[in-house]
Parts: structure tokens; C-alpha cells; sequence
């Protein structure tokens, strides 16, 4: 049985390429979304799936290589990424490689494994249906902050341009996007991310006092202002990104010196 994601190992040029890929200018699958206007998470999650089963429906007809990207794959993945939370993010999987026939379009779909958003008895499943005997790591052990990678593009972003995402643990089709959803919730768990610089341009924002925190992960007590991005607020339908002041309670880093760490934030 064809096993397609034996070769998933990825190294730092594929994880360069695909970290481009998602902050790319391509928002061509985000403009078809924001002409939808989404106001919920349910809403979110059909329009992704509309997006990837596009992005099937083209293959289809195009026949391209196993794991080759076709045009739209990166628009469609750079959208799921900024819109769905890990629980979506899962499901939608999930529900992607229930059908075998789409197994060589996952890896343009949702990038290379491991999946952050993955649990260990989903890894363990399809191994066991055939994906790979081989592969070890399709996720993680337990649950993961995502890589700067898989982060995606952030919903948010603060004043030291460091970019969030919702995490929640559960699916609330009825939940609110963007800025609505910060305003109805007390306290609130996120992951940020590290905007990516060049050695030398690290070296220069360290030497300035009032730049630095844009190569630090918020710390406890720290206040921040976080707007939408302009993808986030595209996607909802207001024409100036909206902004919540909320203070860090904790930090947690995905590993020793990592660009991204889950946080938990209050008003």
C-alpha cells in the first residue's frame, strides 16, 4: 500500500519555504472568505472546508504529484491556519484523511507533520490504516504549543509586533471571532509568536531599549494591546482592526529559547 508521508522529514529549508509559504502575499482563498463576512467559529470551519474541498476537487482534475502544491494550496492552507483553532484544525484533518484517495494532497493541504494540533491516538490510527509503518511523528506526545511553522498568520498582533491565536479547548460553533471573542471571555489562553528577523537585524532592535521586547516572549505582568490583524479583520468584515488591552498571568515556551509559547491572559 502506498504509504505517502514516508518521506515527511523536514529540514530547516523545508521549514524556511513553508514559513514563507503561509506569510505569503497569496490571499486570494482570503478574499472568496471575507466576501462571506464570518461571524462565528462554525462559520469559520465551513469556509475552510469549502476551501480544501476545492483544493481536492482541483487535483482531481489536474492529477498533480503526490505532495505537489497546485495553485490555491498555499492561499487555503495560509487561511485555515489564521482562522481555525487546534480543535478545528484536528477535525478538519481528521475529516480530510478519512478518505485515502486525498492522502497525497495532505501535506500541501496542512504542511509537513508532526501536526501540533494532533493527538497521539490520531497519529496511531493512521499509521495503523496505512499511512506510514515508518513514521513516528505525525504528532506530538500530548498536547503542543504549534511551531513558528504551523503557527500560521496571527489573528493578533501587539505593539512589540508579536502575533497570537485563540487557543481553546473546545469546538463552539456559536463562539465568536476575532476581537468579539476576546471582549466575552474574562481570561483567556493564546499562543504568540516571535515576529522572524535576520541575525543582524536581532543584533540592532537588541541594542534599543524601546525595541526590545519584539525578541522576547511576553513575561507575567506584562500589559499588552492586541489588534486584529489585517487578515483577521478582513475576514469579519470591519474596515479598522479592533483593539483589547489585556495584562499575561503566565507564559509557557514551547522549548529552551523558542519563538513561540502558549500564554494565559486576563482583563
Amino acid at each position: 500500500m502506498a504509504t505517502y508521508l514516508e518521506d515527511f522529514q523536514v529540514d530547516s529549508a523545508e521549514e524556511d519555504l513553508q514559513y514563507r509559504s503561509n506569510n505569503s502575499n497569496d490571499v486570494n482563498a482570503l478574499n472568496v472568505i471575507s466576501a462571506q463576512t464570518l461571524r462565528t467559529s462554525g462559520d469559520a470551519f465551513e469556509a475552510c472546508l469549502d476551501l480544501l474541498r476545492t483544493q481536492l476537487q482541483k487535483a482531481d482534475m489536474l492529477k498533480p504529484t503526490p505532495n505537489e502544491s497546485i495553485e490555491g494550496d498555499t492561499s487555503a492552507r495560509t487561511t485555515m491556519l489564521m482562522l481555525l483553532n487546534d480543535h478545528q484544525r484536528r477535525r478538519l484533518f481528521l475529516h480530510i484523511a478519512n478518505d485515502m484517495t486525498n492522502w497525497p494532497r495532505l501535506r500541501p493541504l496542512f504542511g509537513a507533520p508532526p501536526y501540533s494540533f494532533l493527538k497521539s491516538g490520531d497519529a496511531l490510527a493512521l499509521r495503523a490504516a496505512g499511512f506510514s509503518s515508518r513514521r513516528s511523528n505525525m504528532g506530538y506526545e500530548g498536547q503542543r504549543t504549534s511551531n513558528m511553522y504551523q503557527f500560521g498568520t496571527g489573528q493578533f498582533i501587539d505593539e512589540h509586533s508579536r502575533e497570537y491565536r485563540i487557543v481553546t479547548d473546545n469546538d463552539d460553533s456559536a463562539a465568536p471571532l476575532g476581537a468579539e471573542f476576546l471582549e466575552t471571555q474574562s481570561q483567556l489562553v493564546l499562543q504568540v509568536r516571535l515576529k522572524r528577523y535576520t541575525i543582524s537585524k536581532k543584533r540592532l532592535i537588541a541594542k534599543d531599549s524601546t525595541s526590545i521586547k519584539q525578541l522576547m516572549l511576553p513575561q507575567p505582568g506584562e500589559t499588552v494591546q492586541l489588534t486584529e490583524t489585517k487578515q483577521m479583520a478582513r475576514a469579519v468584515g470591519v474596515s479598522v482592526p479592533r483593539t483589547n488591552t489585556l495584562r499575561v498571568r503566565a507564559t509557557f515556551p514551547r522549548g529552551e529559547n523558542a519563538s513561540t509559547a502558549t500564554i494565559v491572559m486576563a482583563r
